[in-house]
């Protein structure tokens, strides 16, 4: 799908969808960590992947899901500034752009991870 044909960008998804900031994230193994440490558990226990593509894993999206933080907590200002200045289709569209854009990032560094597993290695 192009980028022109992407539905509009809705903040209010976003931010009840967004992981919590660094003083509320849930310990490792707690609340979502639980879940997707889960399916990587699950994948080396079904012979997906070994131990050492285990830990990369874990620490991949542990690495991707701070850097999602981070990215969200440098980007809400200029939003808010944007929204109070251009108003909230413009402030919208402008955080959809940057949505997309650190999506796009983080779906080629984690292809170039999954790449990287012994398993993705296989025939």
């Amino acid at each position: 799908m192009a980028a022109d044909q992407l539905p509009p960008f809705d903040i209010s998804t976003a931010v009840a969808s967004a992981p919590a900031v660094a003083g509320d994230r849930p310990a490792p193994g707690d609340g979502d960590n639980r879940e997707w440490i889960g399916r990587i558990e699950e994948l080396k226990g079904d012979g997906g992947i070994n131990a050492d593509d285990e830990s990369t894993l874990i620490r991949h999206v542990s690495e991707q899901r701070e850097s999602l933080e981070q990215a969200l907590e440098r980007i809400m200002p200029e939003y808010k500034q944007r929204l109070a200045d251009d108003g909230k289709d413009s402030a919208d569209r402008w955080l959809g752009e940057k949505a997309r854009a650190l999506g796009e990032e983080h779906g080629r560094e984690s292809r170039r991870v999954v790449d990287g597993l012994d398993a993705s290695q296989s025939p």
